[in-house]
């Protein structure tokens, strides 16, 4: 044995091993550092672990079998000899710096394991001001306060504020500071309350840090003599406290005024909620008022602006009109405000949405960003434009998700759209993880639905989401929602019409109103049950529906029943004239658009990959349609196996690989 240890010594098994191990254990911490920085899979660092240590038996027979000598590599002499001293050095000077550069690796990433959870430095939370008035009059205007200064500290770069939505979340009900911190991952947070005597109003607001300890508090008297000037001071005193250092930047930031018109400055902010609310058209009447006490406030166009842009995407049937008022309002708020993030926002919604012109369109979301870069809407935003756009860029579009639900961790939509990112990704661990994480946030029904799909995915089978929604129906028996959910489901993944006709027959036969039509007369339709159909839509109970619904339905039998005439008719008299893609598939479907070149005209931001596979499969495109079929986020769009579209296809080669890529089937109609 001893004389065995001294072979290995001459032949520098064990020194090179020793090398090996700490270039290894370097690459490992570098990567643990720089993986997360570049959003890597969690697999990656796992896979590279593995490999690095399998290479140590490798490198242990390499260099019992050869040595560096001279600058090549031969095989070690069995002469008693050694190898060359200069190799000798050489390794030793490779221990000796790998060595410190793996001792300092290991203390700069336990520092940052030992501080992971910790929360970012400059991170606060702005809880609801109170009101402490003897009248309880002052809502509006300590919430206008409030909200003034969270916009502040939003805008400055470094800055880490929760939204307001998110702190009013975690203190809807008695809370203990300490509690909101943890909840929301802060440093800081801000209290705030009014007073009122007969002679004067006193703000009192404290800062406090996450173990409950007092940083600061001020009391500012006459409050609302001088209401925009409070904002300044209450919002540069709390960055000062925070020891946060004000530059130029952050100074200009501090020291900027929206208006001198309280009463334009508090309907702006009405207004501002009312399209967060999706209340666009409600919104305008205020701007316009606002507008009027003053005309030279920026914010106020540029919210005029969103506002028209927003309509003209989501409700208007005369979207130029809109389209023009956008510009104006926006070229209006440019004048006044040469960054309004408002207006920025405002001609990224129709650049991107109405004129498909996405390049344009990241130039104006970039802007608004660059000037909100703590705005956990913008985030979201960013993150959906990534996600939707033709080349969608996964990896960014997480990077903003992932930032909007830290600015906004109580507000599960966000939550939902990491998941949903990680999951296109194949990083299900994550997903997983992230879904346990908002679980405070979401229902059972929910929850339990996401964590079927993950088990789907890694069985690649869809039985345990069909069997959740089956469970549900046996619970829960008299619900026609669990029956409607039931037939989607197996429809889908299946493509099982008769199993979902079943299904939607009994939801319709639970509850027989209008609110269950459609879905029942859609599986009769593609059970080809024209007949019973027809005769539904000839009952005095049809004839009583919502009128939107009767067209709807008249729409889907006219289509699969082929009455090219009827269609064109009712799309032209009615308000599916409004949305441009009934037209698109009425040309689609009777020839009117029969090549790739004719349809680019028509393909719009709101057309998902399973519309133009659906428009691509109507005119016969093979290469198209496998190319959206393909799609990385058609993952998301799997009810296309379901639709009739794709039925001449279903037998083709291509067809079928996408089946398997995500594990569908097509079930035939029985004879």
């Amino acid at each position: 044995m001893n004389k065995f240890f001294k072979e290995l010594k001459r032949r520098n098994v064990i020194r090179e091993t020793i090398a090996y191990i700490i270039v290894a254990w370097v690459v490992l911490q570098a990567g643990s550092i720089l993986f997360p920085i570049f959003d890597a899979a969690d697999w990656i660092l796992k896979t590279l672990t593995i490999v690095l240590i399998a290479g140590i038996p490798v490198v242990m027979i390499f260099s019992w079998l050869y040595e560096l000598s001279d600058g090549r590599i031969r095989r070690t002499s069995s002469k008693d000899d050694g190898v060359s001293e200069k190799s000798d050095r050489r390794l030793n000077m490779l221990i000796v710096v790998g060595g410190i550069i793996a001792i300092s690796l290991f203390f700069v990433v336990g520092s940052k394991v030992k501080n992971l959870d910790a929360p970012n430095e400059y991170s606060i939370a702005i809880l609801p001001f109170k009101d402490l008035s003897p009248d309880k009059d002052k809502g509006q205007l300590i919430d206008g306060i409030r909200e003034n200064i969270w916009d502040r500290l939003q805008k400055i770069e470094g800055m880490d504020p929760r939204s307001n939505r998110s702190s009013e979340a975690a203190t809807l009900e008695e809370y203990i500071l300490s509690d909101v911190s943890s909840k929301l991952k802060v440093k800081y947070l801000l209290e705030g309350s009014v007073q009122t005597t007969e002679n004067q109003s006193i703000l009192s607001v404290q800062l406090w840090n996450d173990q409950d300890e007092l940083v600061w508090e001020e009391d500012y008297n006459n409050s609302f003599d001088d209401y925009f000037l409070i904002q300044k001071l209450v919002s540069r005193d709390v960055v000062d406290a925070m020891n946060f250092k004000i530059g130029p930047k952050t100074n200009k930031i501090l020291e900027a005024s929206e208006t001198d018109n309280l009463d334009a400055y508090l309907l702006v902010l009405k207004a501002d909620r009312l399209i967060l609310n999706h209340q666009a058209l409600d919104a305008i009447p205020l701007l316009e008022e606002a507008l009027d006490l003053d005309p030279d406030y920026a914010n106020a166009y540029g919210a005029m602006a969103y506002a028209y842009a927003t309509f003209s995407w989501h409700y208007s049937e005369n979207p130029e009109k809109f389209i023009r008022l956008t510009n104006e309002n926006a070229k209006k708020a440019f004048e006044l405000d040469p960054n309004n993030s408002k207006a920025n926002m405002a001609l990224y919604v129709i650049h991107d949405v109405l004129f498909d012109k996405p390049e344009k369109a990241f130039e104006y979301l970039n802007k608004a960003l660059e000037m909100n870069p703590n705005d956990p809407l913008l985030q979201l935003e960013t993150g959906a434009a990534y996600y939707f756009r033709e080349n969608a860029d996964l990896n960014k579009s997480l990077f903003h998700f992932k930032r909007a639900y830290e600015l906004e961790p109580l507000e599960w939509i966000n939550g939902r759209e990491v998941i949903e990112t990680y999951k296109i990704m194949g990083r299900f661990e994550e997903a997983e993880a992230m879904l346990n994480e908002i679980k405070p946030l979401v229902d059972d029904d929910y929850y339990e639905l996401k964590l079927a799909e993950f088990q789907a995915f890694r069985e690649r089978d869809w039985s345990p989401v069909i069997n959740l929604y089956k469970e549900r129906t046996i619970k829960d028996s008299l619900n026609p929602r669990r029956y409607r959910q039931l037939a989607f489901t197996i429809d889908w993944y299946w493509d099982d019409n008769a199993e979902m006709l079943k299904n939607a027959r009994t939801a319709f036969e639970i509850d027989s109103s209008h609110r269950f039509l459609r879905h029942y007369t859609s599986a009769l339709l593609e059970n080809h049950k024209y007949q019973e159909v027809e005769e539904i839509m000839n009952t005095t109970f049809f004839n009583n529906c919502p009128e939107k619904l009767k067209i709807d339905i008249k729409h889907d039998y006219f289509w699969a029943t082929d009455r090219h005439g009827d269609l064109k008719n009712l799309i032209d008299s009615t308000f599916l004239s409004e949305d441009p893609r009934n037209y698109i598939w009425y040309k689609a479907k009777t020839g009117l658009i029969d090549s790739p070149d004719s349809i680019e005209d028509y393909i719009y931001y709101q057309f998902s990959v399973f519309d133009r596979a659906k428009l691509f499969a109507l005119i016969g495109n093979r290469d198209s349609l496998y190319y959206y079929l393909h799609h990385p986020l058609m993952e998301a769009w799997l009810v296309v196996n379901s639709n009739p579209t794709m039925d001449p296809y279903r037998d083709e080669p291509e067809y079928k690989a996408f089946q398997e890529k995500y594990f569908l089937k097509s079930t035939p109609l029985p004879d």
